[in-house]
């Protein structure tokens, strides 16, 4: 029981974060950026797999912004 309710608050407190980030957008805290350095982060969203389903090729130039 204590579990269930565990993550019920966990999931609700999520869901609460992610409505107030999109009504007011704040800039991701510094102690969290190993979360955007991980392995896991890589699979789905690394630099090579970004600029392939952009469709950027070796002969394109890209801005850097």
């Amino acid at each position: 029981m204590l579990r269930r309710t565990t993550l019920f608050a966990g999931l609700l407190a999520a869901a609460g974060w992610l409505l107030l980030q999109r009504r007011r957008p704040m800039p991701m805290p510094a102690g969290l950026s190993s979360l955007l350095e991980s392995r896991c982060v890589e699979r789905f969203a690394g630099p090579g797999l970004l600029l392939e389903r952009a469709g950027v090729s070796g002969s394109m130039r890209v801005p850097d912004a």
